[in-house]
């Protein structure tokens, strides 16, 4: 059949040139045979620029304490691993882009995260030592915003008690990123000041990347109060701290190095690091009252993965992480105010000048097996070795030198099922967690405390969760036995300086809840509740431990919290309602302190008024609206009852962003 020639037609002008905004897919992580929870940043309203809590406290089974003293620094914890920490995260391995935070002993510190930088965060709840070693609670991985466009945004906030906040951002797509942040302010109590800048540098070419930051920290301390005090003056601080000055100060540099190459089935990830910390603080008693040290510290992680196929049905991964730590540690004696005519916190006599070394060597092995089209079959299992050694370089009382060598195994088992728009699994899963070099702080001097071993876990969990148009649900039944506790305690010649010892068995069981439900496009809410039952189930005969803790409840941790947001969209403006409830904990491992439950809501309102693609965008949160006392950190076991630190009142914040892109 001819086809007709075609007609000529008269020729239209084309379209002006549209400019359409930037569509980011953030795609939902692979479904795991484990509790884990995924939380991004741009669900979140008026992002608070101290810290990571808004971002992780909607994601159950974790429990946030010290928002506010900058000097301790946040304090996660996840199923109560962790909320005994002296300062910063223990039990917990916390990840930034794939390289960890978490130090070669244990120790975690959080000050070299940008709160804007971050684009999401994950959490794996329970033991996950054989994925990531030493790692009894579980995993925060937190993962910053990828080099997409060219562009710029600038940060401006203020907030009560002086606080402010200033930061800069340029990028270049897919080729370099650099800001830098500064923050200061005082905290809701005396003596607690704080100042923190950071800059960071991301360079990206071909499969390499490195990341670098500077970081400088200034913060006081106000120290724990006793339960009368805390509740009469609540922005007190404890008069010893302001006496001898007590805080800290923090210099470090981070280098890391990314690189990854795919050949066939196989996938093969390079990373490193090398960190250099300088880090000094003040505590409120005279003999070696000031602490000092430098750290080198540096890791190296391969990995190598290899994709099913005919032959091979299942996915299978072997790593090898090392890493290393050199702490040169030194003790002087401080002074309070006053003393001999001379100001607070001057530094003394030295006391102990001692070499502290670890290293840390894990081998891992893991494989997914498919079996059918609706299960999976996952097992993995990891060899960790550590060895921490103490050089006494003082030799005034003689010589402390000690060494200690930890092996530990772990494994886990997991059986998965997946349907359409619902899953289960049940899983377990055995862990360990290693004391770090400041737990293994000798009560009778220097050197490491020979008694002090390692704590074991095992861990079983049941979970599920169910898909629909409006929303989601998961659920998970967990229960876990420990044997040889880490349990903290103070001197009286030593107060507010922490040792630990091990103390017998315990047990955690509990449900976790979260759900998501979007009735209507503009509602959505988000729930998170724990119900966790943590008790001791003897105390092993442990020294110190006066009556005996069968029974007791772990202190430190509330039986049940929930956290709860309701976002409304309406027009420019999106208006958010927060609940952060808990019930009652207790500061001491007798449970003779408790502390009453607490209800706070947080009101949060964002505007965002784009002009073609630069924008501003307006945000104003009202924390703790109903200006609820309450505790905001606990000191477990703190000589003398002083284990109570007060939260802030009604706080109010303000941040202004103006942002810009070019393609």
């Amino acid at each position: 059949m001819a086809t007709p020639e075609p007609q000529p037609a008269t020729a239209a002008p084309p379209p002006a040139a549209t400019r359409l905004d930037t569509l980011r897919v953030e795609a939902a992580p692979l479904a795991l045979p484990l509790a884990h929870s995924e939380r991004l940043q741009a669900e979140v309203l008026a992002p608070d620029p101290r810290g990571l809590g808004d971002l992780l406290r909607p994601v159950p089974g974790l429990y946030l304490q010290n928002a506010d003293n900058v000097a301790q620094g946040l304090r996660p914890s996840i199923r109560g691993f962790g909320a005994r920490a002296a300062f910063g995260v223990r039990g917990i391995r916390v990840r930034l882009d794939g390289l960890p935070l978490t130090l070669a002993d244990g120790q975690t510190e959080l000050d070299l995260v940008d709160r804007y930088l971050l684009a999401g965060a994950e959490v794996v709840r329970g033991p996950a030592a054989s994925l990531y070693g030493n790692a009894a609670g579980g995993v925060i991985a937190l993962r910053t915003r990828p080099l997409d466009e060219s562009g710029g945004r600038w940060q401006a906030g203020l907030q009560r008690h002086d606080g402010y906040s200033l930061r800069g951002e340029w990028t270049r797509a897919q080729a370099w990123r650099a800001s830098l942040a500064r923050a200061a302010g005082d905290g809701p109590r005396v003596h607690s000041h704080s100042a923190r800048t950071l800059g960071q540098l991301r360079v990206e070419h071909g499969a390499w990347r490195w990341d670098l930051a500077s970081l400088q920290v200034q913060a006081q301390d106000p120290g724990g109060l006793d339960a009368q005090t805390a509740a009469q003056t609540p922005r007190a601080a404890r008069d010893r701290n302001v006496d001898f000055d007590a805080g800290e100060e923090i210099r470090q540099q981070r280098l890391g190095l990314h690189w990854r190459h795919s050949a066939g089935l196989w996938d093969w990830r390079l990373r490193g690091q090398a960190l250099r910390r300088d880090f000094a603080n003040r505590l409120p008693f005279a003999e070696s009252g000031q602490v000092d040290f430098e750290r080198d510290a540096g890791s190296l992680a391969l990995l190598a993965s290899r994709s099913p196929d005919a032959r091979w049905p299942g996915r299978s991964s072997l790593g090898l992480d090392l890493q290393l730590q050199h702490d040169a540690r030194r003790r002087y004696d401080n002074t309070s105010r006053g003393e001999g005519g001379g100001r607070a916190g001057q530094r003394g006599a030295l006391r102990l000048d001692q070499d502290e070394r670890a290293l840390a060597a894990g081998l891992y092995l893991r494989h997914a097996q498919p079996l059918g089209a609706a299960w999976t079959l996952t097992a993995g299992l990891r060899q960790d070795w550590l060895r921490l050694e103490a050089r006494d370089r003082f030799g005034a009382d003689g010589d402390d030198s000690g060494r200690r060598r930890l092996t530990d195994s772990s494994a886990d088992v997991a059986l998965r099922w997946a349907g359409d728009d619902r899953q289960g699994f049940v899983r377990y899963a055995s862990a360990h967690l290693t004391p770090t070099i400041s737990e293994l702080a000798n009560p009778a001097g220097g050197g490491f405390n020979p008694d002090l071993a390692s704590s074991r876990i095992d861990g079983l969990d049941l979970g599920y969760g169910q898909d629909w148009r409006e929303g989601h649900v998961g659920l998970v039944l967990f229960a876990q036995r420990s044997r040889d506790e880490l349990l903290p305690f103070e001197r009286e010649d030593q107060p507010g300086r922490r040792f630990y010892r091990n103390a017998g068995r315990s047990e955690r069981r509990g449900v976790e809840l979260e759900a998501r439900w979007r009735p209507r496009p503009a509602w959505t809410l988000d729930l998170a509740y724990t119900l966790l039952r943590a008790r001791f189930v003897d105390d092993g005969g442990a020294p110190d431990a006066g009556a005996s803790l069968a029974g007791r409840r772990l202190p430190g941790l509330p039986e049940q919290w929930l956290a709860a947001q309701l976002q409304h969209r309406l027009g420019l403006w999106t208006w958010g309602l927060e609940l952060d409830a808990q019930g009652a904990r207790f500061a001491d491992d007798a449970n003779t302190l408790r502390v009453p439950g607490v209800a706070l809501w947080h009101l949060r309102a964002q505007r965002e008024a784009w002009l073609g693609r630069p924008g501003l965008r307006l945000s104003l949160a009202l924390d703790n609206a109903l200006d609820q006392p309450y505790t905001d950190n606990l000191r477990i076991n703190a000589f003398g009852g002083r284990a109570f630190e007060p939260g802030g009142g009604r706080r109010w914040r303000l941040a202004l962003e103006y942002a810009w892109a070019r393609p």
